[in-house]
């Protein structure tokens, strides 16, 4: 609890960056001007989520992708991943970053997991119409509030059906 990140949007002469910016605020913040550690600037590029996957490992999700970063009395990026395609949605637990693109070529969604080394794990192709995803386990469940479609983290498909009712919490 002794770190924190945040994201903020610029605008200069150059034009609009993104800043991600690291603070300590323990005993190796207690030297550095307002407790800073760290900052990175995106040019052209908006980061509206930070999430941290542990104590030392924070994820941005970028317009474009999402970059990792690591440490804690100092911070650097580990990993990124960028798309040109539509970002629909992201999701993670504590070692896997997941984003549900555009397809380029259809309607579809690309099911996209990545490591937090930036390794691709699975890259799907679905056409389940989804409301939320998330990681249960070593599986993926999306749901639409009337159905829910599982897959494997090897992209096989091992259910996708209906219930009766409006669960609160499917686990």
């Amino acid at each position: 609890g002794q770190n924190i990140a945040v994201s903020y949007l610029s605008y200069d002469s150059s034009g609009q960056k993104s800043i991600v910016r690291f603070y300590n605020f323990g005993s190796a913040g207690q030297n550095q001007m307002d407790n800073r550690i760290a900052d990175f600037q995106y040019s052209n590029v908006i980061i509206p989520q930070l999430e941290y996957l542990d104590s030392q490992t924070c994820v941005a999700f970028r317009s474009d992708g999402f970059s990792v970063y690591g440490g804690e009395s100092s911070v650097k990026e580990t990993a990124t991943v960028s798309t040109d395609q539509k970002i629909q949605s992201v999701f993670h637990d504590a070692t896997r970053i997941g984003m549900i693109v555009n397809a380029a070529d259809s309607g579809d969604f690309d099911l996209l997991v990545y490591n937090t080394a930036g390794r691709q794990l699975l890259d799907r192709k679905s056409n389940f119409a989804y409301r939320s995803v998330e990681f249960t386990g070593d599986e993926i469940s999306l749901y639409n509030g009337a159905k829910i479609c599982v897959f494997n983290m090897y992209g096989v498909e091992k259910f996708n059906g209906s219930y009766n009712g409006t669960p609160q919490e499917i686990f």
